[in-house]
């Protein structure tokens, strides 16, 4: 059957079998490169992508730490604010609190230090505290004040 199919081929059909052949089997070097060239092209591409998909999610981390950070100190300004401020609607257990607070170790802490001082040491804007919220704010002293 293959031989009658053969025979019925003519010339014109053979060529054009030829041509298809050599144009859809052989790629040339230049077909080759510039499929390669496509995939780099989207390798790169993806590679980009994901970088800055990594940069982005680097910078939200950076802004809620600072949003944390902002959050603490706005927090540590009130404490301070409240403890200046007298309370006048709780008198009473306010002058309790007032000898208790006078009887008590003043301190120095930052918003967003680890550290309590019994002075201003180095950079910061430093709020006053008692030792008791320092402490129960997990501060620990600070070796330059407290040696």
């Amino acid at each position: 059957m293959l031989a009658v199919a053969e025979n019925s081929l003519g010339n014109a059909d053979l060529d054009r079998a030829k041509d298809y052949i050599t144009k859809s089997k052989y790629l040339t070097m230049s077909d080759y490169s510039y499929r390669i060239d496509g995939i780099w092209n989207k390798i790169s591409a993806k590679q980009e992508e994901l970088a800055q998909q990594e940069e982005e999610r680097k910078k939200e981390a950076v802004r809620k730490k600072e949003e944390a950070r902002e959050r603490e100190k706005q927090e540590a300004a009130r404490a301070a604010k409240d403890r200046q401020s007298p309370n006048s609607g709780n008198s009473g257990s306010q002058n309790g609190q007032a000898s208790v607070d006078k009887n008590e170790q003043q301190v120095l802490i930052t918003a967003t230090g680890s550290k309590y001082h019994n002075h201003k040491c180095g950079n910061g804007t430093y709020y006053p505290a008692t030792l008791s919220e320092a402490k129960a704010r997990g501060l620990t002293p600070c070796s330059k004040c407290y040696r």
